[in-house]
């Protein structure tokens, strides 16, 4: 059996986090595919980079990048990427040259990662996603060739393990190419379809798992330990930042369960997304429709009038079995979200 493991960005800050990850692999009790980000930050560094030229960027860049490394005391050299970047800043700036600055980012830390495992005497395969996953000229946000992939992803199944990076692909014609929004997710969701006797993605972050709304503005808010994927798309359509819909698909496809866990909580369950139907859902998600107002959705409470007081002006959008949406001003959205997380919560506090 195969576990898919990916890893954000936001989780990948400095040496400490990826000796975290190393565990983490080593620990897995199945052969392993790791999809990985680029560093924190490092896509948007990129970004930089490509529109102004910069060369004391990409210097800052790539010190920031061997810093991590000299901690990790691997040998690892970048000095071919640093080379590679410097030659696009070059070209013409189109969205395919994009691309291919984008890459760096995964590729680097992928690097970093494969090296450091060597040195702890785990073999691994550094395997170059845009040799498996093949995707359309849509630069920026390229559409996968599903059939394709999969016929590129087969003599994956005899490794044991895989390092490999989310977000990037490769053209027929052989042209680099991104997923776009949440592509690392994406290319594990992918991985995960497209190999042999997978039995599970699990997706580390820096949270704990999914919570019925964000912990940092309602400390009620507690840990969701099962939804369904239909849940996780009413939720996502409503707004809550949790997978995007074709992350979702090719893994409700194979009927594949995906786990939420946290990178520092590793021992505890995080939240698991499955095919079948589990208990209500309890879950308060917000959408700013302009400057002024807020879509705010309450699910697993019955929609009462007098709970909003004439304080809160609101017009009512959805009233359903499973949820309802209020339109509200964006000043009020605070105040709303606590009153009603407190009616859902309450026995969580």
């Amino acid at each position: 059996m195969r576990s898919i493991y990916k890893f954000g960005g936001s989780s990948i800050k400095c040496a400490a986090t990826i000796k975290q990850i190393a565990d983490l692999i080593i620990k897995c009790p199945n052969n392993c595919l790791v999809v990985l980000s680029a560093t924190y930050n490092s896509t948007n560094e990129l970004e930089e980079i490509f529109e102004t030229s910069s060369l004391d960027l990409v210097k800052a860049f790539f010190n920031k990048h061997q810093v991590i490394i000299d901690e990790l005391e691997t040998s690892t050299d970048l000095s071919d990427f640093q080379s590679e970047l410097e030659s696009y800043l070059k070209n013409e700036k189109t969205k395919s040259v994009l691309d291919s600055v984008y890459s760096i980012g995964e590729r680097v830390s992928t690097r970093i990662l494969s090296d450091y495992l060597q040195k702890r005497e785990v073999h691994n395969h550094l395997a170059d996603a845009r040799d498996y996953i093949t995707t359309n000229r849509n630069f920026n946000e390229a559409k996968v060739l599903f059939k394709n992939t999969k016929d590129k992803c087969h003599p994956l199944n005899e490794k044991e393990l895989i390092i490999t990076q989310g977000f990037i692909a490769k053209t027929l014609s052989g042209e680099t190419s991104t997923l776009g929004r949440e592509g690392s997710d994406y290319s594990a969701a992918i991985f995960a379809w497209a190999l042999d006797d997978v039995r599970e993605l699990v997706i580390w972050k820096d949270v704990k798992g999914i919570y019925g709304h964000d912990p940092k503005l309602l400390d009620s808010a507690p840990l969701i330990p099962n939804l369904s994927y239909r849940q996780t798309k009413l939720l996502t359509n409503k707004g809550a930042k949790i997978l995007f819909h074709r992350t979702m698909n090719p893994l409700i496809e194979k009927n594949l369960p995906l786990i939420v866990k946290s990178v520092f909580f590793p021992d505890e369950s995080g939240s698991c997304i499955s095919e079948g139907e589990v208990a209500k859902l309890k879950a308060i998600s917000t959408q700013e429709i302009d400057g002024a107002k807020a879509l705010l959705t309450v699910f697993g409470l019955d929609y009462d009038q007098s709970l909003v007081t004439n304080e809160h002006p609101y017009e009512l959008d959805e009233n359903n079995d499973d949820y309802f949406s209020l339109e509200v001003r964006q000043q009020d959205l605070a105040a709303l979200i606590n009153l009603f997380g407190d009616h859902l919560f309450s026995s969580h506090k």
